[in-house]
């Protein structure tokens, strides 16, 4: 995966979470120290996650998109410890909150938040 399609560069990963019996993986991300983020997998049918850490220690995301476009549908996060997590479901929902009350600064690529950047 070589795209960043979710924006998710340099934000960390707080945690995974897995509810067998909903069928709903959760991850919470905390993006640029300001926005709180969750992606919940909704009739999640795969998840892969390892934890090898090929290129040493890291709670941050490298990239992350969401891939095909057919059941399942799926979602890939590159870590920068070289590890991807791998999710496949029927549905994907994103939540964003903001958790400082600080003014929103500028996505640190210099990409104005809520654009594509073009």
């Amino acid at each position: 995966m070589d795209e960043d399609d979710l924006r998710l560069h340099d934000a960390q990963l707080r945690s995974l979470s897995l509810d067998w019996k909903r069928g709903e993986v959760r991850i919470a991300i905390s993006a640029w120290n300001q926005i709180a983020i969750q992606i919940t997998a909704h009739g999640a049918v795969f998840i892969e996650a390892p934890r090898h850490e090929p290129w040493g220690r890291s709670d941050h995301i490298l990239c992350a998109s969401f891939t095909g476009d057919e059941d399942p549908f799926g979602l890939d996060i590159t870590m920068q410890s070289g590890d991807v997590i791998r999710l496949g479901a029927d549905d994907f929902s994103i939540t964003c909150t903001r958790i400082s009350n600080r003014p929103l600064s500028a996505d640190p690529r210099d990409i104005p938040i809520g654009t594509d950047g073009g």
